[in-house]
């Protein structure tokens, strides 16, 4: 149950997520192209949404993959960007950061 994980407040995620190659040859013989950093953020995102943060608590997340831990990075700079400095605005605290680093 997805409910299991919403008092957890440490996440380690150490999966370098990859789109079988079987599915991405089904969609790209149909003319449509899959971005594959996007999905693999996306189900990083979605697996760390799980957790406490779903609460809009803190939590700790440790992604070992150089990779994951950049698209991860990379998307949580882009949401503060967007949602502090473009809209001067409010941000979703739970993926409010203070330290992002590599």
């Amino acid at each position: 149950s997805i409910q299991e994980f919403k008092t957890k407040h440490c996440v380690i995620y150490t999966v370098n997520e990859a789109i079988n190659p079987f599915v991405l040859s089904y969609f790209k013989d149909r003319g449509i192209n899959i971005d594959e950093d996007k999905w693999a953020l996306a189900e990083m995102i979605q697996f760390i949404s799980r957790s406490a943060v779903s609460n809009n608590e803190d939590v700790n997340v440790y992604v070992p993959s150089k990779r994951m831990r950049e698209l991860l990075l990379d998307y949580c700079k882009e949401e503060w960007y967007t949602n502090t400095i473009n809209k001067k605005g409010g941000y979703n605290k739970a993926w409010k950061s203070t330290q992002l680093t590599s």
